[in-house]
């Protein structure tokens, strides 16, 4: 999702990783597994990494290379050294895969269950959240002070491309690094309340394995595992039940934060509301988030999955509005008809819709049961592609699938695990990588997660390196107005396919970087992700730079929001234009934020803009000629 992707013929669609050094042979599998050991090995923010990933990698390197040199150099070399060092290494390389794939993920300590059936001596669920985390906040405080001390602004210490993040993290080198990652713990699970208390740097894929055995799940899961609650709180967390929920912030109903001055400060929309609000979005320029409170809904151990492929985008987002206004009316009823919702823009005229309801295991037991994320599965977005029956071919019954008339091309009914269905985007970063072979798969498949490519893919390039060659964004804009955005993404930008996911404005507060209080009842996330197609990057006077302030003019003119993750083009006139940059310093100001977090213009506007008109009658052609 976030690096730049050369597909070649010879190399059967690999990731081509081209190295710095010239003493690592250029072969795709090689680059990709020698870039995966030095990440794993070493992180320049932290020091040593742990072993075992690193003898992970060692080992496929071994395999890749010692194999074909022994049964292709018949000599005394190959024949007494070559061989049994293969001989050892192949089964070492197989032990270390099935552990990686089935080790125990155990939590270092147990949370506190509230509400179960076997309850009896455990405190009252209205117990205050800092019960739980004071502790582990003292230590985040104790921190800052020391930065208050001596005159330094602070940041958290993580390294570049272990956030999700397409930004290399420059101002960190000047910054006072903030360690959290005692911060892992999910401190409280309240059953009967649906709320669970998880520290910040809980991952999702945590959060997730925690809570199903209680049959229990947040209700907005982000799509990468190793996202974390922190992250989806200061940045951008949307998923297919968005559409019933709103974003992960939404859900959130209490958070404990480290001010700028060291004092803890527990806010909610009770409690400091104009901080609880307006930190949404804010990445880490206002507070620290310690731990939240987080609103979970019920659910089944199996999703029904139904993708529905259109000709025309037209008939596609009408559909999607049909689904969310029936949400609307379905929101006070235990059973919906939809509890997930999004959609994939594959090319102008094949547009599909994935409909995801709760199920368990014995219904649909004809229905097909899909894994996204072993190590040999296929890339989820490119698996759907390959499996949907087009009704101009021959009907293949093994398929399932019942084609209709007009709009509707194809269809293609199955079932997922929850956990897979969650983060079926993770492996490959939805589009951001072709389907690979089944033995590349097998070899070296368990790199294909979000957090070794978002480490691979931003520490290999420079930000201008990355940037020239693709875009990556999400931009959140009204429903009614989706259609001007995916016509400004095909006519202009030609990049896909492109991820849909709609969002229930909650209207809970007054936001400054979020989904605000407007008078839309629902916006969607565009997100794009891809490589610029070759007669884009011929054009006259091509300019990645200009291409994306043509995107942030249109989003601004359609009365969306940018997510700031991504680069952003702004000059600091055009950023008080599109965020109420006035409140923002206000509450910088009254909770010690000023000289001590650092701004948000000077973390995400790092790629200074030349002002140019250009943009504006670009991004201004896509909606006349669509309203035309």
């Amino acid at each position: 999702m976030l690096f730049q992707v050369e597909v070649h013929a010879h190399s059967h669609s690999l990731l081509h990783l081209c190295l710095s050094t010239p003493y690592i042979p250029r072969h795709p599998m090689l680059t990709l597994l020698a870039r995966s050991l030095w990440c794993k090995m070493w992180d320049p923010a932290v020091g040593p990494r742990r072993v075992w990933p690193a003898l992970l990698v060692m080992s496929s390197l071994l395999v890749w290379i010692l194999i074909p040199w022994w049964l292709c150099s018949p000599s005394p070399l190959s024949l007494w050294v070559l061989l049994p060092l293969g001989t050892l290494v192949v089964p070492v390389h197989l032990f270390l895969l099935l552990w990686m794939q089935f080790r125990p993920r155990k939590l270092v300590q147990a949370p506190l269950i509230l509400g179960a059936a076997d309850d009896c001596a455990s405190p009252s669920p209205a117990q205050p959240m800092e019960a739980f985390t004071r502790k582990a906040a003292l230590q985040v405080a104790h921190q800052v002070a020391t930065a208050a001390a001596e005159g330094l602004p602070v940041c958290v210490r993580r390294s570049t491309g272990d956030a999700h993040s397409t930004r290399t993290l420059h101002y960190k080198n000047l910054a006072y690094s903030v360690d959290l990652s005692h911060l892992d713990r999910i401190r409280c699970i309240d059953v009967a309340g649906r709320t669970v208390v998880a520290d910040a740097q809980v991952s999702m894929r945590e959060l997730v394995d925690t809570l199903l055995p209680f049959g229990l799940m947040p209700c907005v899961v982000p799509e990468f595992e190793n996202i974390t609650v922190g992250g989806a709180i200061t940045g951008l967390g949307i998923e297919s039940s968005s559409f019933r929920h709103g974003l992960f912030e939404d859900t959130v109903e209490e958070i404990q934060v480290v001010l700028g001055d060291g004092s803890l400060c527990t806010v909610s929309p009770n409690q400091n509301a104009d901080l609880f609000f307006g930190m949404f979005g804010s990445f880490g320029s206002l507070v620290f988030v310690v731990a939240a409170k987080i609103r979970c809904m019920p659910v089944q151990p199996y999703v029904r999955v139904e993708v529905t492929a259109f000709s025309h985008r037209s008939a596609m987002l009408a559909r999607v509005r049909q689904i969310c206004q029936q949400s609307l009316e379905e929101e006070e009823a235990d059973h919906h008809a939809v509890d997930f919702l999004d959609a994939v823009v594959y090319d102008h005229n094949f547009n599909c819709i994935f409909e995801g309801k709760f199920c368990e295991p014995q219904e649909g037991k004809s229905l097909d049961t899909i894994s996204a994320l072993r190590w040999t599965d296929p890339i989820f977005a490119e698996r759907i592609l390959d499996s949907i029956h087009i009704c101009a071919e021959p009907l293949e019954p093994s398929l399932r699938k019942e084609c209709a008339v007009g709009n509707v091309v194809g269809r293609l009914v199955f079932k997922m695990e929850l956990r897979n269905y969650l983060f079926r985007f993770d492996r490959g970063c939805f589009f951001m990588m072709d389907n690979p072979p089944y033995w590349e798969r097998l070899l070296t498949g368990w790199t294909f997660d979000s957090r070794n490519l978002f480490r691979q893919g931003i520490r290999s390039w420079s930000d201008r390196e990355r940037e020239g060659g693709m875009m990556t964004q999400d931009v959140c804009i009204p429903l009614q107005k989706a259609r001007h955005m995916l016509m400004f993404c095909q006519m202009y930008l030609d990049i896909r396919p492109l991820w849909l996911c709609p969002i229930l404005n909650t209207r809970r507060g007054p936001k400054i970087f979020s989904l605000g209080d407007d008078d839309e009842k629902f916006h969607i996330n565009v997100g794009i992700y891809g490589e610029y197609q070759p007669e884009v990057v011929r054009r006259p006077g091509f300019s990645p730079d200009q291409y994306n302030r043509d995107l942030e003019q249109l989003v601004h003119q359609l009365g969306g929001h940018k997510a700031l993750y991504a680069h952003a083009y702004y000059s600091r006139s055009e950023f008080a234009e599109c965020y109420d940059v006035a409140r923002y310093q206000a509450l910088r100001d009254k909770y010690h934020a000023e000289g001590r977090f650092i701004d948000i213009y000077d973390k995400v506007c790092v790629m200074q803009p030349t002002v140019s008109q250009e943009g504006e009658g670009a991004a201004g052609a896509a909606v006349t000629h669509h309203q035309e």
